[in-house]
């Protein structure tokens, strides 16, 4: 596997973000709303000049992907409620590196982060039912099938169903316990 690295999203990271995305469009549509909207260069810096603000107050955490040195991709902590120690995990990679384990690779290292250095106790991903990639990607890293809502995600006017799943820190930590002995 090629060496991947975690970093916080910057605007410095906007042209190979964006090169990723345009690359990646067709397949990002079905699933990313935000591939609908992020059409220029300029929408990317946009949004993550928004990202590195909310960054700043601890709203939102999100990393770029590189690999072998090329931003291929983002995973994210968002929706986070500290009260409750809950936040939603989101994530997209290129389509010429799908396949290969990079997001759960990427997984991997935001879960030690949110459950170690963050406090989290609570993870959700929600995935469109249709994305049978993303519901992999949260099966694979011990997350558990929460829940099923029939009309969740609205796109182009129409609602489809998403996929809700969890994990807890503390069925995190029996994972990394089994992955030891």
């Amino acid at each position: 596997m090629k060496d991947l690295l975690l970093i916080p999203s910057t605007k410095s990271d906007a042209v190979e973000l964006f090169a990723a995305i345009a690359a990646s469009r067709k397949e990002l549509l079905p699933f990313m709303l935000w591939a609908q909207t992020t059409l220029t260069l300029a929408d990317e810096e946009e949004f993550l000049a928004y990202a590195e603000k909310k960054m700043a107050t601890r709203e939102l955490f999100i990393w770029t992907i590189k690999v072998a040195g090329v931003a291929v991709g983002q995973i994210d902590l968002h929706e986070i409620v500290w009260e409750e120690k809950a936040a939603r995990l989101g994530y997209w990679l290129a389509t010429s590196v799908q396949g290969h384990g990079y997001v759960h690779q990427a997984l991997r290292q935001v879960l030690s982060i949110a459950f170690q250095q963050l406090g989290l106790s609570k993870l959700e991903i929600i995935a469109d039912q249709k994305n049978i990639a993303s519901q992999r990607v949260a099966q694979r890293a011990a997350f558990t099938l929460a829940e099923v809502v029939e009309e969740y995600l609205f796109s182009a006017g129409v609602f489809f169903p998403a996929e809700f799943f969890q994990l807890t820190k503390e069925d995190w930590e029996k994972e990394q316990q089994k992955k030891s002995s």
